[in-house]
């Protein structure tokens, strides 16, 4: 069959090509629509994810910063029970002090020490007689047990005011000593002019303080150094609870540590 040309009059023809471009633009219209709503489903679902991981963050945020606040209170009420068992050996060092060291650091000064007053009489009996009466075995077993029990605290206190109290115990156990050294062979070194007693000094003192006692101005007993002492301890265990403690460099302590033991390994008392 011989094919047909089919021929369009002028308004047919530009009718079909309107609706032609028509379905085109509709089709086109429909397509980013439909793009348009998947792409916002896309976007709906991520951000309602985000939102929950968001959420997940931040119940773990709050609940790690309830463990770390109940964690430091812990700490808080440890470091407070263990300074007050602090406190409590502290002053036991010196209440260990047997009564007749006590004594002649009350009413002697070193200056006089040096000059031989241990050896003046009183009630029928000298200072040196009465300090070789002193059972020396008995004060050194209990300052032991009584260092054990500060040693057990050292965790909760922090080093400087560890370095303090170590101090603090070093010093009366070193002005026990040297009393008894002094009755026993009648060699009189006075703790101002003592080498250890000096290196005692020096690890927990300032350059000052350290030179003030040394010079021994205005230094009327022992009693004045322990006072010293016991404040600076005082003050740093109340930098430890309000949290303001400022911790020494570690090796700067260690050094400092040292210089007591070896203070400490200069004389020790017969048995």
């Amino acid at each position: 069959m011989a094919s047909q040309t089919v021929y369009f009059d002028l308004p047919t023809l530009l009718l079909f090509v309107v609706s032609s471009g028509g379905i085109s633009a509709l089709v086109s219209k429909l397509v980013l629509e439909r793009m348009k709503t998947s792409w916002n489903h896309s976007a709906d679902k991520k951000l309602e994810s985000l939102k929950g991981e968001i959420s997940q963050n931040n119940s773990i945020v709050l609940s790690l910063i309830g463990q770390s606040g109940q964690s430091r209170q812990k700490i808080v009420e440890k470091q407070i029970e263990s300074v007050q068992v602090l406190w409590e050996c502290t002053k036991n060092i010196s209440r260990l002090v047997p009564a007749m060291i006590s004594h002649v650091n009350n009413i002697l000064t070193h200056q006089e020490v040096a000059s031989g007053a241990l050896k003046h009489t009183r009630r029928g009996s000298s200072y040196e007689e009465d300090i070789l009466q002193i059972d020396k075995v008995k004060y050194f077993n209990e300052a032991f047990e009584n260092l054990e029990l500060l040693q057990s605290l050292r965790p909760f206190i922090g080093p400087q005011l560890n370095l303090l109290v170590t101090a603090y115990n070093a010093m009366i156990g070193r002005m026990v000593y040297l009393l008894m050294n002094a009755a026993e062979t009648e060699k009189v070194v006075t703790w101002n002019a003592d080498s250890g007693m000096i290196q005692i000094f020096e690890s927990a003192l300032t350059k000052q303080e350290v030179e003030f006692l040394k010079n021994g101005r205005g230094v009327n007993g022992f009693n004045i150094i322990v006072d010293l002492m016991e404040q600076k301890i005082l003050s740093e265990i109340s930098k430890l609870i309000s949290g303001a403690s400022i911790v020494d460099d570690a090796l700067a302590v260690v050094d400092k540590m040292r210089l007591i033991e070896s203070a400490n390994n200069q004389g020790s008392p017969s048995g």
